[in-house]
């Protein structure tokens, strides 16, 4: 299953961001995600970790940290679909703070904004990862998406 998730994960990232990262960032971003790294955050039970299906297709992934979405990518045949934003939705219910916040990549930031996250922060860089932080209000974002 791993193997399957990380494929998944890699491949949408590389396809939307291949031309805005560096060749650090995207290494740096391939090793986290393979499947014995994603594995031991499971493990270690600090991360909660999802998928969403389509006709027994893995079509999307989730990883959240308490009130943080730290991962989030729907297969490239899955996307405009609304299973993005019916993760984030899951996200959150399971979410117990205020806020939601999450880290996105530049090519993310429309997805989130649509859905009612703001920028918090400029853009960071750090190991060649690109990142905009930002945050939505739980309730407004559960009320826009249960509509």
């Amino acid at each position: 299953m791993m193997p399957q998730v990380s494929r998944l994960i890699w491949k949408s990232f590389y396809s939307a961001e291949k031309d805005s990262f560096s060749l650090e960032g995207m290494e740096y971003f391939r090793n986290m995600t393979e499947p014995p790294v994603l594995q031991l955050e499971i493990l270690r039970g600090a991360t909660g970790f999802w998928g969403a299906y389509k006709n027994g297709l893995l079509a999307g992934v989730l990883a959240t940290k308490k009130d943080r979405v730290v991962l989030l990518f729907v297969g490239e045949d899955f996307q405009r679909r609304g299973i993005g934003a019916e993760l984030i939705k899951f996200a959150a219910k399971k979410c117990s703070g205020e806020y939601l916040t999450l880290d996105s990549t530049p090519s993310a930031v429309g997805f989130y904004e649509k859905l009612g996250f703001v920028r918090t922060e400029p853009e960071k860089l750090e190991g060649g990862i690109r990142s905009l932080p930002m945050r939505a209000e739980r309730e407004v974002l559960l009320k826009k998406l249960t509509k």
